[in-house]
């Protein structure tokens, strides 16, 4: 199976919505961690706009834990 599509975790998110949205999100999973991704299904719920935008120039999509 190849890879057709990846989630960065890179969000815009309009500030007066992420403060409704950050205080929604909880850490019910087995590592009791926050995970800012959260916000995507909320932002669902509340019938929000939800845009995917692709990258050709891949070093821009680049996170800290790649291996060089």
């Amino acid at each position: 199976m190849k890879i057709k599509e990846i989630n960065t975790g890179i969000l815009i998110i309009n500030n007066i919505y992420l403060k409704k949205w950050i205080n929604k999100i909880n850490n019910n999973n087995l590592k009791l961690e926050f995970y800012i991704t959260d916000i995507i299904n909320l932002v669902y719920k509340d019938k929000k706009n939800i845009k995917c935008v692709n990258s050709k120039d891949l070093i821009k999509i680049k996170g800290v834990n790649n291996h060089l």
